[in-house]
């Protein structure tokens, strides 16, 4: 921005005369234009091909804020914390990049750790990505978690973990890992309020030139919408690796039982069959070759409020009468509690008691070649 103060004002570079020019700004390449600021007249020349190419319009009216928004217009900033007031649509979302510091590279390879806050609002994504991939709608592409693992562009694993809500703590380490070979890999790590969800991204060898530096992304699927992110001494990666969990204290979560142990032939290829309690949302789930669910109520006993969804997938031969036999306990629930302090969970049905196990998914992390834009 090269501007020219034609009254010799002393303020031409200030935020607030910054802004009134930004107004006149709309759309890329080199523009000169007039304008009256109180006494003070001024012509200014401004190239914005390198702010066109990383939105860094945005960011500048927020001036002093490491985040950088998209141009949608419709993202705040302020401090830590980013906000949208307005619902996206499912053809759009809303992204920031908190560029503070000198991005997370090679050259400064970490580890780092920041946690990112839902404030208010579901539907919030947080992860990395460079200036060159940040963008405004779906044009931003990322290594992001919000529950499931996508690279910007598409789904790479469902189900990682928990969907982030307000009160939500999302941990994000990443480091660059020097490799025998002279290259690097690139690991992230994540949690959910404490509990590790292990290793999301394995990006093996150096990133290709179009690559950048990395740094944290927010985005927003609906709105209102609010999160504040913050950097700590990252732990170590280990500490963020999936525990095997102890005794719990609700009948949330995943549970196991053996296919042995529900009274019909088990598949030879499904030794467990894995079952899904939503407090939350007031289901009960299970997956044989279909997907499985039924409601439940919230508080105790948690017995069925509804019959029986499934996918309609044709299950091999195999799996029908496990499949029929899973249907039956589940539209039969009569109540869900903890048994042995903890351990276990009886789910009581119509045909008896089924005891099952605190069960942990584990995942492996998403590789370099899924990810498009890294290739």
């Amino acid at each position: 921005e090269i501007l020219r103060n034609q009254a010799g004002s002393s303020k031409v570079g200030s935020s607030h005369n910054m802004g009134l020019l930004r107004r006149h700004v709309r759309s890329p390449g080199t523009m000169r234009t007039r304008l009256s600021i109180g006494s003070g007249r001024f012509i200014a020349v401004v190239s914005l091909a390198t702010y066109a190419r990383t939105h860094s319009l945005a960011s500048t009216t927020n001036r002093g804020m490491p985040f950088l928004l998209d141009d949608s217009g419709a993202l705040e900033a302020s401090g830590d914390t980013v906000s949208v007031a307005q619902k996206a649509t499912q053809s759009t979302k809303f992204n920031a990049l908190w560029q503070q510091g000198d991005g997370i590279s090679p050259t400064n390879p970490g580890p780092h750790y920041f946690e990112v806050k839902i404030l208010e609002g579901e539907g919030t994504w947080a992860g990395f990505t460079d200036q060159a991939h940040f963008g405004s709608g779906w044009k931003c592409k990322s290594l992001s978690y919000g529950g499931n693992l996508s690279d910007g562009g598409g789904l790479k694993r469902g189900h990682f973990g928990p969907n982030l809500k307000p009160g939500s703590t999302l941990g994000m380490r990443a480091e660059y890992v020097a490799v025998g070979d002279g290259t690097h890999r690139l690991d992230v790590h994540l949690s959910v309020d404490g509990q590790g969800l292990g290793k999301a991204f394995e990006i093996q060898g150096d990133a290709p030139a179009e690559v950048g530096p990395l740094y944290p992304v927010i985005s927003f699927s609906t709105g209102p919408a609010r999160a504040a992110i913050a950097t700590f001494q990252a732990p170590p990666a280990a500490s963020l690796d999936v525990a095997d969990q102890g005794p719990r204290t609700s009948v949330a979560g995943q549970w196991a039982v053996p296919s042995a142990d529900l009274g019909v032939a088990a598949p030879p290829d499904l030794p467990q069959v894995i079952f899904s309690v939503d407090l939350e949302r007031g289901a009960l789930g299970a997956k044989v070759a279909n997907m499985m669910s039924t409601g439940i109520s919230q508080t105790p006993p948690h017995a069925a409020t509804g019959g029986v969804r499934a996918t309609m997938m044709m299950p091999p031969p195999a799996f029908q009468e496990m499949e029929k036999r899973v249907g039956d306990i589940l539209g039969s629930v009569s109540g869900l509690e903890l048994a042995e302090g903890g351990a276990t969970l009886a789910l009581k049905h119509a045909g008896g008691e089924v005891r099952l196990q605190a069960y942990q998914e584990r995942h492996a992390p998403v590789m370099r070649g899924e990810i498009g834009w890294w290739k």
